[in-house]
């Protein structure tokens, strides 16, 4: 016996549930329960005594019953697996493993490994290592593009740059760098200060092959050994090499200008 309740509805709409009704139907299988849904149709009875005398409600009701189904008959129920052989899954890995075994001898895009450091595999373009010096022309002192702003020992998270700017005879600023050391044995190669070096004085390499048999003065990087031309930058990067020179060639000419119409105003 299945204890459900009745939902009424008048003229469309649902009415709060009534008393518990008792309900035994039942499917064939005995699975799937059943619930009513009471609904008033509100067609008057043709014979009002009798309705009155019989103790029948002013309404005809219209009882409706509708299947609810159970759990397992929403597939709840596990499937049958088809007979799998006992072992037939590790023969299937190891068929897996023999093919790319087999195929790193044969498949060039398998080979992933070469003879280092006799042969390198040449890294992406935006792949970096650790920063270092941009310099224009022959001259790494001359060509420098640093102007020793600091911006980038400051903004640098692990404090791995030091920097030490060069002054004139007269003690003023010379805008070069006398002292530009990284520490690459802080350096996380974040390349924070490539993007915020306003002059593009600093980018990121792709070299990294630093290590060292010595102390830890052996992983600080002068300037010496930090300065590399920009020809070295386009054979590294140069989409983004490219780009810099376009707009240090279009900030150059802007600044030509306003020197010329500066000088022809007086």
């Amino acid at each position: 016996m299945t204890q459900l309740y009745q939902q009424p509805r008048i003229n469309g709409s649902i009415q709060p549930n009534q008393e518990p009704v008792t309900d035994t139907d039942m499917s064939l299988n005995g699975t799937t329960k059943y619930h009513h849904e009471t609904e008033v149709s509100g067609i008057a009875d043709p014979a009002p005594a009798n309705r009155l005398s019989s103790g029948v409600p002013d309404a005809v009701p219209e009882t409706r019953l509708s299947a609810r189904p159970t759990a397992g008959e929403y597939g709840n129920t596990p499937e049958r697996r088809p007979f799998r052989l006992p072992g037939s899954g590790i023969v299937q890995g190891m068929m897996v493993t023999a093919r790319n075994w087999f195929g790193s001898y044969f498949d060039r895009k398998r080979l992933v490994t070469v003879q280092y450091p006799e042969q390198q595999i040449r890294p992406p373009e935006n792949s970096r290592s650790i920063p270092f010096l941009v310099y224009d022309g022959d001259d790494p002192d001359a060509g420098l593009r640093c102007v020793a702003c600091h911006t980038c020992e400051k903004e640098c998270p692990p404090q791995a740059i030091s920097i030490v700017g060069e002054r004139d005879e007269n003690g003023k600023p010379a805008r070069r760098p006398k002292v530009f050391d990284i520490d690459i044995s802080v350096c996380m190669g974040c390349q924070i200060c490539a993007e915020v070096c306003p002059f593009d004085a600093i980018k990121m390499d792709h070299y990294l092959d630093h290590s060292s048999l010595e102390n830890f003065q052996s992983l600080i990087l002068g300037k010496t050994r930090l300065s590399k031309s920009n020809a070295y930058f386009h054979t590294i990067n140069s989409t983004d090499a490219t780009a810099v020179d376009a707009r240090l060639e279009a900030d150059r000419k802007k600044k030509e200008a306003a020197r010329q119409k500066r000088a022809a105003a007086k």
